[in-house]
Parts: C-alpha cells; sequence; structure tokens
C-alpha cells in the first residue's frame, strides 16, 4: 500500500481512540496505545469479533507488565482488522484470562503500536486535529507548521522509546499515549536525582491497568518539580513531573498539544505545533 489513511480520533479520558471494523462486520473503538507492543481484547470482545484462540500447548501464555502490575495472556488471532482503507489482515491479540485483574475486565480494547507499525513507514497521532496519520510507502515529511522538533526513538520489547535527561541524571521512557498522565519518572529514577523522599502526593485518582486498579494515594503518586528537563528536542525549565509505579513513561497529557509522528522507518519523533 502506498499513501496515507487519515481517521478521525477520540479523545475520551485524553487518550486517543479510534473505530477499528473487524472481520465479523462489528466495529468498535480502541485506544491507540503506543505503550503496548500488541492489541489486546477482553474476552467478551474477542469473542464478539471472532478473534481464534491458539492452542495453549503450542504456545504459552504471555506475561505483560503494566503499571500496576503483571498479567498473563492467552495469545489468539483476529481473522482481519481494518482501519480507514488499511486493511492490516489477521492480527495477533492477547487475551486477558476471566479472572483477571479489575483494570482488565469488561470492554478492554487496545490497539498496539506493533499491530500497526509492522505495517506503516509513519504514524501520526494529530492531537489538536484530533487525527491519526497511517503513511505507508515512504518516510515521514514534516509539514509548515511554525514550530518543529526532531529527536530520534528506539524500539524496545515493541515499544518506542526515548532518552530524557535531568542535569546528570539520564533515563529511558517509554512514548505511551496510553498513559492519560504527562512525565513519570521511576523511584530509581528520583533516587538517583536525590529526590526519592520529595514530592506532593496526589489524591482522588483512580487508575485502572495491567495489575489492577488502584487510587493515587495507593500507588504512592507524587508531584516534584525539576529545575531542567531535557527530553524530546526540547529543553523545559521547572518540568512538573510524577513519581510512579512502572516504567518511566512519557503520556498523553504531555502529547495534548502536539502534531506527534513516530517516523518508524528512520526512528525519529517528530513535534509539531
Amino acid at each position: 500500500m502506498e499513501g496515507e489513511v487519515r481517521v478521525p480520533l477520540a479523545f475520551p479520558g485524553g487518550q486517543p481512540h479510534v473505530r477499528v471494523v473487524h472481520s465479523q462486520g462489528g466495529s468498535r473503538k480502541m485506544m491507540f496505545d503506543t505503550g503496548a507492543s500488541l492489541t489486546v481484547l477482553s474476552q467478551r470482545e474477542a469473542l464478539r469479533h471472532g478473534a481464534l484462540w491458539v492452542d495453549p500447548r503450542d504456545v504459552p501464555e504471555i506475561s505483560a507488565r503494566g503499571v500496576l502490575g503483571t498479567e498473563s495472556f492467552q495469545p489468539a488471532m483476529l481473522p482481519g482488522l481494518q482501519i480507514g482503507a488499511w486493511n492490516a489482515g489477521p492480527v495477533q491479540i492477547l487475551v486477558p484470562p476471566a479472572n483477571a485483574q479489575t483494570g482488565l475486565r469488561g470492554g478492554l480494547a487496545i490497539l498496539g503500536f506493533g499491530t500497526v507499525a509492522r505495517s506503516c513507514s509513519y504514524v501520526t497521532v494529530d492531537y489538536p486535529a484530533r487525527e491519526l496519520v497511517l503513511g505507508f510507502g515512504k518516510s515521514y515529511q514534516p509539514s509548515n507548521r511554525t514550530n518543529v522538533r526532531r529527536s530520534e526513538f528506539f524500539v524496545e520489547s515493541g515499544v518506542p522509546m526515548t532518552r530524557l535527561r535531568s542535569g546528570r541524571v539520564s533515563w529511558d521512557a517509554i512514548l505511551d499515549t496510553g498513559s492519560f498522565n504527562g512525565i513519570e519518572i521511576s523511584a530509581s529514577v528520583a533516587r538517583a536525582m536525590g529526590r526519592e523522599h520529595e514530592g506532593i502526593v496526589v489524591r482522588g485518582m483512580s487508575v485502572a491497568g495491567v495489575g489492577g486498579t488502584k487510587t493515587s494515594e495507593e500507588m504512592g503518586l507524587r508531584h516534584i518539580v525539576l529545575p531542567e528537563l531535557r527530553a524530546m528536542g526540547m529543553t523545559h525549565r521547572k518540568a512538573q513531573v510524577d513519581i510512579a509505579p512502572g516504567p518511566p513513561r512519557v503520556g498523553s497529557f504531555f502529547f495534548q498539544d502536539y502534531k506527534v509522528t513516530f517516523d518508524v522507518r528512520r526512528e525519529k519523533l517528530w513535534l509539531e505545533w
């Protein structure tokens, strides 16, 4: 396939959702989660859309780690999946077990980065325009916007990552559109900065995901302010970040003002505004 496929996005909870058509003729909105390597559907959604389970004697369960813990998933196949005019064909998915933690129950539907990136030369999540753009056959060329920043990213365990720095401390972070938050650092990064015991506790929030559901108090979510943060081709002064469980990440709250492009072929990240 050549050219571009453009489809509208919705942002319930601040995260990008796109309408996907399945082989059974049904459709539903799925969160486009660059922090997930594969597509994930709850058992209810997988059955609804004609998933074919892989024999567990041939393929063992797969463990996935999220912010709140680790869950085991059963591999399965969707016979087909279509986004706009692009037909992705058969797609490997992961299905949580019936006794999964609260955060994985119900109508779980996540479109993973790897499902899209394996076929696309670039993927754009345009937050202000509320549009997903899938590019095929050529590398990305930035538009004529006033501000453009280009930086490097790399793919590890199927998800895009970048390097951030504050002072003498640097760390790798997941570029995670599935996170509602801005920039999160781990306790080990905070410790390297000598800031592990600092911060203002975030109260009154509930977070659901792999590993269950917890309140922000239970997670120990805390705000701190960094004098300087170098991230994605920019330097941010007095940057607020959160100390949180799980790996460091950059989420949709940070990206919300940008046209964000993952140039998969050249491993370049473009921010335009």
